[in-house]
């Protein structure tokens, strides 16, 4: 601690919100851990995806960062073509046999969320799965889990897989706010305001998308509602609300009009014309993610420890579902901000070395819940706001 607090030794918190030397950034390669799971979400996920066995996928960080695919029917056939997918530059690919599909995995989830969530019973935070345990988990409070624990013991014969009770306490939905001075163009991560500069409550803009080819901007789905109007502080009208998926969608995401010349490819606190968005895709159990959180105003990060939950947002009281993270931390304010990957691309003629943007989620809860925005962008036929230079 008194070393990494002498000037000029912590290279970390600046950059991905964690104290780290030189050595330590170097030796934990956030980036290139970003960059394989990036690199294996091109080809083989989606392939492996598309296999009924798939029972689903997971980066072993404590293995230096590689990926373990589950299957139900591990078939030499389909061994050989995920090794003939994996990246040349890979951090390892195995797979492990499970019992149970993550289709499985997912409608028995859906079934205890619906039979648990919203009901009399308030013990209940939600409902997520457990891809490495091959397993549904019910969130609970504390001071419930062991009642809990001999009440659902008997859910798992019930919905024909094996149930987790975790402890949880519960939260809410963040209420937003985010940096105030930020514009032509707009980034990821700054604070918009409901009806007026000095409206209240506070929302954080998140990533750009185009809609038949109209350029629109996302925020979380429980800040506003359709037609409503949000403002920067530092430049006045953004937009107003187009659509939103909060209530019929079951995500907590909205997306609103923005004048195309302050839309951006970029996330707050970085500062390169050359940086890059690629399009979304789904969240990887494990994998290393990032958040530019407005109130907190830092981009933390941490890993993905759900790739899908369902919650009942306090808000509206509405059910919604989505993924989670460990290690990032947002506080009241940081509803709306951006969840996503980084990676360095080395320079190239005519392109300085730049950072390279996956976008994964919309932040909207303190326990670190998020949208995913690859579902709601393909519920609206929608795609992200590219860098044309790429």
């Amino acid at each position: 601690m008194r070393l990494i607090s002498q000037p000029g030794v912590d290279v970390g918190s600046g950059v991905w919100g964690i104290p780290l030397s030189a050595a330590e950034e170097k030796a934990l390669d956030l980036s290139g851990r970003m960059a394989f799971a990036e690199a294996v979400s091109e080809d083989l996920l989606p392939f492996a995806k598309s296999l009924p066995s798939y029972g689903g996928a997971w980066i072993d960080q404590l293995a230096g960062g590689g990926l373990v695919v589950a299957l139900t029917d591990v078939a030499p056939a389909v061994t050989e073509k995920l090794a003939a997918l994996a990246p040349a530059a890979s951090r390892g690919v195995r797979i492990q046999r499970v019992d149970h599909s993550l289709a499985e995995l997912k409608r028995a989830a859906a079934q205890l969320a619906e039979t648990s969530l919203g009901g009399a019973d308030l013990s209940v935070v939600s409902v997520g799965i457990d891809e490495e345990s091959n397993a549904v988990r019910l969130f609970v409070v504390p001071e419930a889990v062991q009642a809990e624990t001999a009440a659902w013991s008997s859910a798992a014969a019930r919905i024909g897989v094996p149930v987790r009770v975790v402890a949880e306490s519960r939260g809410s939905d963040v209420t937003c706010t985010s940096r105030t001075n930020c514009y032509d163009p707009y980034k990821a991560g700054i604070r918009i305001r409901p009806g007026s500069v000095n409206g209240s409550p506070q929302c954080t803009l998140a990533f750009f998308i185009i809609v038949s080819s109209d350029v629109q901007v996302l925020t979380a789905g429980h800040c506003g509602y359709y037609g409503s109007s949000w403002y920067h502080p530092g430049k006045g009208l953004v937009g107003s609300v187009q659509a939103t998926q909060y209530r019929q969608g079951g995500r907590d995401v909205l997306r609103m009009s923005v004048a195309d010349s302050q839309a951006s490819f970029d996330v707050y606190g970085f500062q390169n014309m050359y940086d890059d968005m690629r399009e979304s895709r789904d969240p990887i159990l494990n994998e290393a993610v990032c958040a530019s959180l407005s109130v907190s105003d830092i981009n933390d990060c941490g890993t993905v420890s759900d790739t899908y939950r369902s919650w009942v947002s306090e808000t509206k009281g509405y059910t919604v579902y989505g993924a989670d993270t460990t290690g990032i931390a947002p506080i009241t304010g940081d509803s709306g901000s951006p969840v996503y990957t980084r990676f360095t691309m080395p320079a190239k003629p005519g392109w300085p070395q730049h950072s390279v943007f996956t976008p994964l989620g919309v932040m909207d809860h303190e326990n670190g819940y998020f949208a995913i925005v690859n579902d709601a962008l393909a519920a609206w036929g929608a795609s992200m706001y590219r860098n044309p230079g790429w």
